[in-house]
């Protein structure tokens, strides 16, 4: 699990192509974040003094329009520091979110990773300057603040791992069964991925399919006056399956067992129909449990 990020930031106000105000604003708030700015190659020390062996080095650069059609490049080492397959899609999944188009290894590959008494996984993030530049090159807003959200939520995805985001969906379903209406009418929330959650292993299940099946079979997924499964795993061969159950007026969490596993599943493909995962401009699920619960 990755509990801190380093970045390694060059320092390129002077030069007016702003990646660190990129990377570096993307994790203001959040004290797992640290940048390490420098204008050249002599921040070694800086950098070794952050990491740690649940850290992720993350190398951020930026290259010219010209070079390749790559709107984001990430680069990754064959040796100890390799982040695994998981962690790369973490990286890499909300930039394809938003139609950038991600390489892996081009047009640049590697990542820096200096030596340390333990291993760490490190990943280069090469954004393409025509992402976030206008044709004088100089900072787009509109186009900049779009590639900072996909930036911040890729911190997201790799500080918060599927088991976390899991637990938080569970802890707060009453809140998103209360606001189902507002959801269904939003695609950045009705299309989000509930990480985690899978039917027969492999199908990804959206927020808005979740509230669609319950409120359309309320016989399978109602238990009492009060109780709702908000999420169930089963074995598909026998149909056993172990629910949590969420007290929608206490919020607690219980755990059931039953033999419902495929009409919950041919509830929710139905429901997925209306409301199919979406790629591109959903919200995590950590922003639209913090914008319901603020009122944003």
């Amino acid at each position: 699990m990755i509990d801190r990020i380093v970045l390694n930031i060059l320092d390129d106000r002077l030069t007016g192509t702003a990646t660190d105000w990129l990377f570096a604003t993307a994790s203001l708030g959040d004290p797992r974040i640290r940048p390490v700015f420098h204008e050249n190659d002599a921040s070694v020390a800086d950098i070794r003094r952050e990491l740690t062996p649940s850290s992720l080095l993350v190398d951020s650069h930026s290259f010219p329009p010209e070079l390749s059609d790559v709107d984001v490049c990430i680069g990754v080492n064959g040796d100890w520091s390799a982040p695994g397959k998981e962690l790369v899609s973490r990286v890499s999944d909300p930039f394809e979110r938003r139609g950038y188009k991600v390489g892996v290894n081009t047009p640049y590959a590697n990542s820096f990773a200096p030596h340390m008494p333990f291993h760490y996984p490190s990943v280069m993030i090469e954004v393409n300057k025509g992402t976030y530049l206008d044709g004088n090159g100089e900072l787009d807003l509109k186009k900049a603040t779009k590639l900072k959200e996909a930036i911040g939520e890729m911190y997201s995805m790799i500080l918060d791992d599927e088991l976390a985001l899991l637990e938080i969906y569970k802890n707060s379903f009453p809140l998103l069964f209360r606001n189902r209406e507002r959801i269904w009418s939003d695609p950045r929330m009705a299309g989000s991925e509930v990480v985690g959650f899978r039917i027969l292993g492999k199908m990804h299940v959206s927020l808005g399919a979740i509230l669609r099946a319950i409120e359309d079979s309320g016989d399978l997924f109602r238990y009492g006056p009060d109780g709702v499964v908000c999420y169930f795993a089963g074995n598909p061969m026998t149909g056993t399956t172990t629910n949590r159950v969420a007290d929608l007026r206490t919020g607690r969490v219980s755990t059931r067992k039953d033999g419902s596993f495929h009409a919950r599943a041919v509830a929710i493909r139905s429901a997925l129909r209306t409301y199919p995962v979406s790629r591109q401009g959903t919200l995590p699920l950590t922003v639209i449990i913090g914008k319901l619960s603020d009122g944003g």
